[in-house]
């Protein structure tokens, strides 16, 4: 009798098409964007290999991390690609295309092209966690990417932002120093101890939703738009992300400061 592949491999079979799939969406959304617009040939050119590019190391990444594929409630491995991992793939797949319609805005309208696709990737972000909770389909893999997405869009959002000089060096500087010294951190960890070493909270969830929705109003001021985006009032929605941005940042040191010591003890004991 012969036998079908292996569950493992069909799932990397799986995670294979599912990142060639969004690797054509990228490409096709980049493509029709380049020839509406008329963006220039060389810009399209190269961020087509930069797609390529990513979603190759998108999938050497998966294959690493291959062990984390399981149900969280009952610590069955998966077999298939679900719903809640698909809406993390399409944020975490989407990062080229948003430094593409980010650094082309002088190109493309924003409200009806930049905005929408900024609004849909974050809902993703707000719709996985819950229907993965809903449809009983919390997995190690899809925390993983959960937070991965998140930290990769604010990353590019706020190096594009700081270089069009649509947030401040102050800020720019507290986002990053959330951003890089969380994810190293957290790397070095789960290098360490594996995904025991990933924990999600309160104050990170909502320091990310500050900061996608600032980015958001940065985008109206841009437009000059009345109220949503006038100066004085993005100024203070800066200084209120910003707090939260530290509060969250203290409270991930601490975290991690806990884990590494931990671990220390561990060690020497």
């Amino acid at each position: 009798m012969t036998l079908g592949p292996r569950p493992e491999a069909r799932l990397m079979r799986a995670v294979f098409f599912q990142v060639f799939v969004f690797l054509i969406f990228q490409w096709l959304v980049i493509g029709t964007v380049t020839w509406v617009f008329k963006i220039r040939l060389l810009r399209f050119l190269i961020f087509m290999l930069i797609t390529t590019v990513y979603h190759s190391l998108l999938y050497l990444m998966l294959i690493l991390v291959r062990k984390e594929f399981y149900l969280e409630s009952s610590g069955k491995p998966l077999e298939k690609i679900n719903l809640p991992i698909v809406l993390s793939f399409t944020r975490i797949s989407s990062v080229p295309t948003v430094i593409f319609l980010l650094i082309s805005i002088d190109s493309i309208p924003i409200l009806p092209v930049v905005i929408p696709f900024l609004v849909l990737i974050f809902l993703t972000d707000f719709f996985d966690g819950i229907l993965a909770r809903r449809l009983g389909q919390t997995t190690r893999i899809g925390r993983i990417m959960d937070a991965s997405g998140d930290y990769l869009n604010i990353m590019v959002i706020s190096l594009v932002f700081f270089n069009y000089a649509l947030i401040p060096t102050w800020f720019f500087i507290i986002v990053s120093a959330r951003l890089l010294l969380h994810c190293a951190g957290m790397i070095v960890l789960y290098i360490i101890i594996g995904y025991a070493a990933i924990r999600v909270s309160f104050l990170g969830k909502a320091s990310v939703f500050a900061a996608m929705g600032l980015y958001a109003l940065e985008l109206f001021e841009y437009l000059s738009m009345p109220i949503l985006g006038n100066r004085g009032f993005i100024t203070v929605l800066e200084i209120l992300t910003a707090l939260i941005l530290v509060l969250s940042l203290g409270e991930k040191l601490l975290i991690l400061g806990r884990s590494f010591a931990s671990l220390q003890k561990r060690h020497s004991s």
